[in-house]
């Protein structure tokens, strides 16, 4: 049996990361591979063993975190066919020499990342330090060590820019919705002290005032791990109810009418936009937060702040339109963001790794 090991920065409390895991397995084993996890062991030291290659421009800052001799001793003893480095901070260069096929996965562009959040940070050693990672992740993405067709994107866009091959998460078919409750009109959820959630949450207040203009008494529920002190207020400011650390992202979003993501500093593919549509949720989304889906997604982005309110009142007030656009939506996401629809490039992928392990093995004999 063919085997993959999954390079993982293995932050359990980072969603994005545990999300991008789930779907890479979904899609190995269900072209049949055997799927290994190997997280990364951080320490407070530098490892310098990846001094010069962060210094060449072959490997990231964050490179330093962790040792490239334990991963490479890691994957001596797994023995796998294909490696997927989950982001560049989990990319170590000497794994090319050990493994047939190593994908470089940037899940986005964090160069593009880093820097829309030292723009929204406000904290100036912060964002002096979201600068130099900037800097340091656009250098790594210019340098063409490892071939096009390794690198992979999460987000449509991302994989345009980077230029890498487009390989978006996967809905999760275990998202399953709930009898729906509905005491509040409008849900917005996602971590709660991370920098672009709390932007959008500051312009989802700057249009609450249209809304209310159009529709008095429309109510909203924020819901999501470790709310920032911002947030808190923001809640409180407007009566939205203000929900910590859900056990059930159904349960929560079964209390809501519509979902929105008034995002607009974004990177790789929007799992909150995936799962409202799991969970039945009609949506309204900026431009930002479905540019990581391909060109036929349904969802229209609104434009300003001013479209964006109408939308709000216009699927509230409208359950027909809300139906039509959610049934829409969840028939693309079936179609395209599934492991039958991405199975052909995964096979093509292991099959390319027996052939360089092949070569690889004859080349030795021949020694």
């Amino acid at each position: 049996m063919t085997r993959v090991a999954l390079v993982t920065l293995g932050r359990a409390n980072a969603n994005g990361e545990v999300r991008r895991v789930a779907s890479w397995r979904r899609l190995w084993e269900h072209v049949g591979a055997e799927v290994d996890v190997i997280p990364l062991a951080h320490s407070r030291r530098v490892h310098t063993d990846g001094i010069r290659q962060v210094l060449a421009g072959q490997a990231v800052p964050e490179r330093l975190a962790w040792s490239g001799q334990a991963l490479l001793a890691e994957i001596e003893r797994l023995d796998p066919d294909v490696v997927v480095c989950i982001t560049a901070r989990a990319y170590e260069p000497a794994l090319r020499a050990h493994v047939p096929v190593v994908l470089l996965d940037f899940v986005d562009q964090l160069s593009r990342s880093y820097r829309d959040r030292s723009t929204i940070d406000r904290r100036a050693l912060r964002s002096a330090a979201f600068r130099a990672l900037s800097a340091a992740h656009a250098r790594f993405e210019r340098v063409d060590h490892v071939p096009t067709h390794l690198r992979i994107a999460a987000g449509r866009t991302d994989a345009n820019a980077l230029p890498a091959t487009w390989v978006p998460n996967l809905w999760d078919p275990t998202l399953e919705p709930i009898e729906r409750q509905p005491d509040r009109d409008v849900i917005f959820f996602g971590t709660l002290d991370y920098a672009p959630n709390v932007a959008a949450i500051a312009r989802l207040e700057r249009l609450w005032p249209l809304v209310l203009a159009r529709r008095p008494g429309t109510t909203a529920l924020i819901a999501g791990s470790r709310p920032s002190a911002t947030v808190e207020e923001v809640c409180v400011r407007n009566g939205w109810e203000l929900v910590r650390d859900y056990p059930s992202l159904a349960e929560v979003a079964s209390r809501a009418r519509i979902a929105v993501a008034p995002l607009d500093h974004t990177a790789g593919i929007q799992n909150k936009v995936l799962d409202a549509a799991c969970l039945r949720l009609p949506q309204v989304v900026s431009g930002a937060a479905i540019a990581g889906f391909d060109a036929g997604f349904p969802l229209r982005g609104s434009v300003d702040d001013i479209e964006f309110a109408d939308r709000i009142v216009g699927l509230l007030d409208d359950p027909d339109l809300a139906v039509s656009e959610l049934q829409a939506t969840l028939a693309h996401i079936r179609e395209v963001y599934t492991p039958a629809n991405w199975a052909a490039w995964a096979d093509a992928a292991l099959a390319d790794a027996r052939l360089r392990g092949l070569s690889s093995a004859q080349a030795g004999a021949a020694q």
